[in-house]
Order: structure tokens, then C-alpha cells, then sequence
């Protein structure tokens, strides 16, 4: 016999998220408790990457909490607070190679204009 109607713990929570009481939770939440979401954000971005929080830590302070190519710190400004180092990584194997400024991370994954860049001041050497 086959039930028309869910029931169980998976069921309420469906429905409790349906109802929109789930929203309403979390906009108060958010209100009670500013600065989290980007913390959460972080730290998932962080751990997307399989990387933990302390291994981020570790290669943050590891280059001394600079971009690994231009030697300088973030200045991008999000939400009203600086950005983290952007996690660079090999999209074929998914290796995280080290933390770049957004600028540099932008930056590295246009090949082509780099080498454009590089046939032109060679013009002038």
C-alpha cells in the first residue's frame, strides 16, 4: 500500500522549509548575528577546496600573508571588509598551488593576454 502523504523527520523538515518559517529564521539569525555569514562563507569556500581551516591558516602564514605573486596583501573590499586571498588551483586535478589577491588570481587565467603582453614589450627590448 502506498502512503500518499510524507511523514517523518524528513517530511517536517520539507514542510518547515516550505511554509517559509525557515526563511524568516534565518533573516533574523543574520540580523542577530552580522559578520557570520561571510565567516561561514569563508570557511566554506575554504573547505570546498578539501583544504581545513588550518591548512588555509598555514599557507596564509606560510607566505606571509601576501599574494604568492605579487607579494602584496588583498585590498579588495567586499561587504565593507578585505577580502581573503583567493585559493588558486589546477582545474584538471583540483591542487591548491597557493593564495593569490583576486587581481593576480583574475589575472592568471588569461594566458593569451599575457602572451600578447609579452610579444609586445619584446618588441621594444
Amino acid at each position: 500500500m502506498e502512503q500518499s502523504k510524507e511523514t517523518g523527520a524528513k517530511a517536517r523538515h520539507k514542510r518547515y522549509r516550505q511554509s517559509g518559517r525557515a526563511a524568516d529564521y534565518q533573516r533574523e539569525w543574520l540580523n542577530r548575528n552580522p559578520g557570520k555569514r561571510q565567516q561561514y562563507a569563508r570557511n566554506w569556500r575554504i573547505r570546498s577546496y578539501g583544504l581545513s581551516i588550518e591548512q588555509y591558516n598555514h599557507l596564509l602564514k606560510e607566505q606571509m600573508g601576501v599574494c604568492a605573486i605579487c607579494g602584496k596583501p588583498e585590498t579588495k573590499v567586499l561587504n565593507g571588509t578585505v577580502a581573503s586571498l583567493a585559493i588558486d588551483h589546477c582545474h584538471d586535478t583540483g591542487a591548491v598551488r597557493g593564495l593569490l589577491c583576486i587581481k593576480c588570481n583574475r589575472s592568471l587565467h588569461d594566458i593569451e593576454w599575457h602572451q600578447s603582453a609579452i610579444r609586445y614589450l619584446r618588441q621594444f627590448s
